[in-house]
């Protein structure tokens, strides 16, 4: 009887290089993945509330490598300021070339209105549920992007578009301080898109999102002063389309433009 012979062992086949090579980040994109989960932890459990191994965790990185990119938690929040304030934030620069005028202002609080709005209706509204826990707590963050200059730039247009209107005659003069009407109006929108914020909202608001947007920029314009004859001249609804509609009219940034 010839003695079993022993079976050779196979060999593991080596993984193709296709398979084994891995999609290797580069340190923007980690940047960019650190940057994201800081801002979903933030707004869920507020700035004091999420430590350093929790965001690493959730990135997916070591911490080692977090602080390698951002030396401290201040640092990183810095730059979630700036990483924020291109998606809160209007087109500085067509905001800058507006003309002192009552239609200037229903431009400016149409499009202020309609970008937090709409997000919070979308459910898209990460950045205010950021700056609402900032508020809550040492307000710091909150402070970076109410006190940023992005709406320093939009109050003293809107404050020069009061002016206009009311040397016009189109605009109240009798009221409250003119830079204070343009903070009323948008802590009035600010709230509204708060009550969407749930996955139940505390309020649902008659008619449809853009409905919405166009009955609460008026509400907001009535309130800053103008005149029943300039809200049906300036702000009625159709007008309210044509500047949504009209690209030389737009005051979004260009990744805003299709939200």
């Amino acid at each position: 009887m010839s003695p079993k012979r022993s079976q050779p062992v196979a060999k593991a086949s080596k993984p193709s290089k296709s398979s084994s090579k891995k999609i290797k980040m580069s340190a923007e994109d980690r940047k960019d993945a650190i940057l994201k989960q800081a801002l979903t932890l933030f707004a869920r459990d507020g700035y004091h509330g999420v430590t350093t191994r929790q965001l690493a965790k959730a990135a997916g990185v070591s911490e080692a490598l977090l602080f390698k990119y951002f030396p401290t938690k201040q640092a990183l929040r810095d730059r979630l300021y700036r990483h924020c304030m291109r998606n809160f934030t209007l087109d500085d620069e067509k905001i800058s070339q507006l003309e002192p005028s009552t239609t200037s202002l229903v431009r400016l609080i149409y499009f202020c209105t309609r970008v937090p709005v709409l997000h919070a209706i979308a459910r898209q509204s990460t950045m205010s549920r950021l700056i609402n826990q900032s508020l809550l707590g040492d307000g710091v963050f909150a402070q970076l992007i109410l006190q940023g200059q992005s709406l320093i730039n939009m109050e003293a247009k809107a404050v020069a578009c009061l002016k206009a209107g009311i040397a016009c005659g189109e605009i109240e003069k009798a009221g409250p301080a003119l830079a204070d009407r343009f903070w009323f109006a948008r802590n009035a929108v600010h709230m509204t898109a708060m009550h969407h914020m749930p996955e139940k909202p505390i309020r649902r608001y008659t008619g449809t999102p853009r409905e919405v947007v166009v009955s609460l920029t008026c509400f907001a314009l009535r309130g800053m002063g103008l005149s029943d004859a300039a809200l049906s001249r300036y702000a009625s609804a159709k007008r309210l389309a044509e500047i949504e509609q009209n690209e030389s009219e737009t005051l979004l940034l260009p990744h805003l433009r299709s939200s």
